[in-house]
């Protein structure tokens, strides 16, 4: 089953996500209910660090953005998400994309690395 998962977030009149797709539920463990009754949870589920970028991409400053979304059991997964502005009345209203999995920016992940590497080649003493 793919992980490309389709959304439509309404701006106006009131914030919230109109449509997104089963897959959401693959890649987060969270049903897609969740997103369609819950108006805050398209940005909840964003982790913290990466908040203003999901805004650039919601207020169309950006066209795309790498941020991490976190799962129902916690843990982080990286995303590519597309948004492209819907407009009305030359009001941005709604902003329809697509968010699929992808690996973190560079160096991102370089501080844990070096760590990993001694545990998985067996060489920290406890």
């Amino acid at each position: 089953m793919s992980e490309i998962v389709s959304y439509r977030y309404r701006l106006l009149p009131d914030r919230g996500c109109e449509e997104i797709s089963d897959q959401v539920q693959a890649l987060t463990g969270y049903s897609p209910s969740v997103f369609l009754e819950t108006p805050s949870f398209f940005l909840d589920i964003v982790h913290p660090q990466e908040h203003s970028i999901v805004l650039q991409l919601l207020m169309g400053v950006l066209g795309s953005g790498r941020l991490r979304w976190m799962r129902a059991d916690g843990s982080p997964v990286w995303v590519e998400m597309t948004a492209a502005p819907v407009r009305s009345d030359a009001q941005m209203v709604v902003v329809a994309g697509e968010v699929r999995r992808t690996t973190p920016p560079p160096g991102r992940c370089a501080r844990y690395r070096p760590v990993c590497l001694e545990l998985l080649e067996g060489g920290a003493e406890g």
